[in-house]
């Protein structure tokens, strides 16, 4: 029986040890791709400004100013595809911490709290970065 127990307490100390850098990890990509997608919202918004006094400029200045946002549209597309290519993986991670949380066993409680936190993190980031591809305006 002590045998049983030491083994359960292991698998759930590796999961742990693997499962903390991983939400650390998607974690912190998430929020770089929010913050990116906030930065390119300012420029674009900026060249949205520079435009509207460029239509009293000339064409060369408001030619700029359309490849200037499309450009930034491209960036942020990129950023987009990225999630939706993260989303996949970082829900299954998600679902096997959940369940471990709930149903595994862990070494500590300490570790229990731990791994909900990170969890919640990464589920707050993951729900800013769906956030980003309706939140950017697509005519320019």
């Amino acid at each position: 029986m002590t045998t049983r127990t030491s083994t359960k307490k292991s698998v759930g100390n590796g999961f742990v040890e693997h499962a903390t850098p991983l939400l650390r990890e998607y974690t912190a990509k998430l929020e770089e791709s929010v913050r990116n997608a906030d930065e390119l919202h300012d420029l674009y918004y900026l060249a949205e400004l520079e435009n509207g006094e460029s239509e009293r400029g000339s064409s060369a200045s408001k030619r700029l100013q359309d490849e200037r946002r499309r450009s930034i549209r491209e960036r942020l597309a990129r950023i987009q595809s990225r999630v939706k290519k993260l989303t996949p993986a970082i829900n299954q991670l998600d679902r096997q911490v959940s369940q471990m949380i709930e149903h595994g066993e862990l070494g500590s409680e300490l570790e229990r709290v731990e791994l909900k936190l990170r969890l919640n993190e990464l589920e707050d980031m993951l729900a800013a970065a769906r956030k980003i591809k309706s939140s950017f305006p697509t005519a320019g």
